[in-house]
């Protein structure tokens, strides 16, 4: 009988995360197939799957292939009706992988569970593509006072609070709890393999409306994310990586002037984060975050003079 979903969990050493994650993706009583791509794991992440959870359909990589590698490996190989991509450092909650079902099997598209912290606050989850407009206001700080979607805040606004209760169309959702029917991953195509971390998501959210699909929150299902669970506390890192995702966009997807602008801006944000993290390097308690987002603006601000010379793709 073919699986009603397939879902695709990438893990590089989340062994703990990983078991409970699995643990919860099994209490459904609907006909699911799980597929576990390992990235080269040294802390006994393989071992754990083959013996406490033998059903499991496990890619054991040799070497970190990235997010995007990794998932389309099983994605190319599963069988479900529809696929569901799940970070393994998320829990399950109730009947979510149902309530998901039911709804890819209504409406078909793209949808994502509501996100909740560990804490059963909400999460972010989900935003509009990349603009001149988002950029200013995240480089200006002025998403603080301003509500913009997510990643721009870490926090939800008040004012945005409420939607996140709502079952309503999206510009796109993260890969955490990302799920479409198999035809819609057919017509859309694999994740972006040069992508290696961050906006793969975007970008495959954009593909899919190209292709016709609607993407959707659905609060009904509701999934914890341990969010960093699976990655390192590494901000140069993620600061690097979030501009490079971002002018990615705007050179994929904007015109040669928008991603100009969108460098200019993002420089100007740079060098303000290199003064105002500088100034904070003189607490110690600060000094080693601060030396890492020093690096990470650093990049970002190299990034930038790309875009602006027209020179990113």
């Amino acid at each position: 009988m073919t699986p009603e979903l397939s879902v695709v969990i990438v893990n590089l050493n989340t062994r703990g995360l990983l078991s409970e994650c699995l643990a919860s993706v099994y209490q459904t009583e609907r006909a699911v197939e799980v597929w576990v791509v390992d990235n080269g794991s040294t802390d006994g992440s393989v071992a754990m799957v083959q013996s406490q959870f033998p059903q499991v359909r496990l890619i054991a990589n040799t070497d970190n292939r990235g997010f995007s590698t990794a998932n389309n490996q099983a994605i190319e190989r599963a069988t479900g009706r529809h696929i569901l991509l799940l970070n393994s450092d998320t829990v399950v909650l109730d009947d979510a992988l149902a309530v998901m079902i039911d709804a890819l099997d209504a409406h078909g598209g793209v949808i994502g569970p509501l996100l909740l912290n560990p804490d059963r606050s909400v999460q972010p989850s989900y935003g509009s593509f990349p603009s001149l407009w988002t950029e200013f206001l995240f480089q200006s700080f002025l998403f603080k006072v301003v509500p913009v979607p997510f990643p721009l805040g870490r926090r939800i606004h008040p004012l945005q609070g409420a939607a996140y209760r709502r079952h309503h169309t999206v510009g796109w959702i993260t890969g955490a709890a990302l799920a479409a029917p198999r035809s819609v991953f057919e017509q859309t195509g694999p994740l972006d393999e040069s992508i290696f971390m961050y906006g793969e998501d975007v970008d495959w959210c954009w593909r899919a409306q190209k292709c016709g699909a609607e993407v959707h929150h659905l609060p009904q299902a509701r999934i914890v994310h341990i969010k960093g669970g699976s990655t390192n506390r590494n901000y140069a890192r993620w600061i690097s990586s979030y501009t490079q995702a971002s002018l990615r966009f705007f050179a994929r997807y904007r015109s040669g002037g928008a991603l100009r602008a969108a460098g200019l801006i993002t420089a100007g944000g740079a060098l303000l984060r290199l003064l105002l993290w500088s100034m904070a390097a003189v607490v110690p308690s600060r000094r080693q975050e601060a030396a890492s987002r020093r690096e990470g603006y650093a990049q970002a601000l190299q990034l930038s003079m790309r875009a602006l010379r027209g020179q990113f793709t």
